[in-house]
């Protein structure tokens, strides 16, 4: 579902105007991304959940060039997302 899909359900579910449904539906986004961004796990119950998985720097090797590089971790910095879906 895109962005404008969650608006027009939320604003037909509830008779609520559109300018209140983008609204709910931006505040939902941002205090999402917030929480990510400071680290929380967010799950959306039946469909997937959402964090920042820490790993430790290691040596890898780059496919095409076959040059090995070290890989920082996520020690101290942003992390990576990691999505993990949970289709019923």
């Amino acid at each position: 579902m895109t962005n404008s899909g969650l608006i027009n359900a939320l604003k037909n579910e509830f008779d609520i105007t559109r300018q209140e449904a983008i609204m709910v539906v931006n505040i939902f986004f941002d205090e999402m991304s917030n929480a990510i961004a400071s680290g929380e796990r967010v799950e959306i119950r039946g469909l997937c959940s959402f964090y920042v998985k820490k790993y430790r720097q290691y040596t890898g090797r780059k496919r095409k060039t076959s040059i090995f590089q070290m890989w920082k971790g996520t020690e101290g910095t942003g992390g990576f997302l990691s999505v993990v879906n949970r289709i019923r």
